[in-house]
Order: structure tokens, then sequence, then C-alpha cells
């Protein structure tokens, strides 16, 4: 990947990307998006109208096993343009219940 910020302005489109990644790197640590149980995303200039963009990237990844999610207005990320970041709690399962 070459780092650069995917969709320009767009935050439904660098929604979709950072839950894609989150999902990458869940798989790369033999998890799924099921395993997690909190969710926090933060929005730059956040509006509430945001919020809509927000929970459809969240609900396409976590489908029916949907986490705790904190959605947080921040003046600016450590990114130069990119309007979301998302931090995620996952639970390792063990045992015959959680094996895969």
């Amino acid at each position: 990947s070459s780092g650069a910020i995917v969709g320009g302005d767009d935050l439904a489109a660098q929604a979709r990307r950072a839950f894609a990644n989150l999902a990458t790197v869940l798989a790369a640590a033999h998890a799924a998006p099921r395993d997690v149980v909190q969710l926090t995303v933060y929005v730059v200039n956040y509006h509430a109208v945001d919020l809509e963009a927000v929970r459809a990237a969240a609900d396409q990844f976590s489908g029916a096993a949907a986490p705790i999610v904190t959605v947080l207005g921040v003046a600016a990320l450590d990114r130069p343009g990119a309007r979301i970041a998302v931090q995620a709690t996952a639970q390792a399962r063990t045992g015959a219940a959680g094996s895969r």
C-alpha cells in the first residue's frame, strides 16, 4: 500500500478503508471482527451528520456482532488529510467454544 489517504475529504470512503484495514490487522492476529468488543472512532471536525457514514462502515465491518462504539470529535489527527481513525479492543477466544 502507498500509505496515501483514501477518498480525499470523503469521510465515508475513509471510514470504509479504516475498517477494512482493521479487518486485515485482526486477521493477521488470527482474530476477526466478531472478536472486537469495543471500538473508539475519532472523527476530525465531527458533526452529527457524520454519524451516518461512521455507522454504515462500522455495521459493514461488524455485521450482527456489533461491539460497543464510542465516536469522538477531534480537532486533528496525526496524518494530514485523515478524517477518521479507529481504535479497537478485541477479546481473544479460547477453548472449544471459541475455536475456529
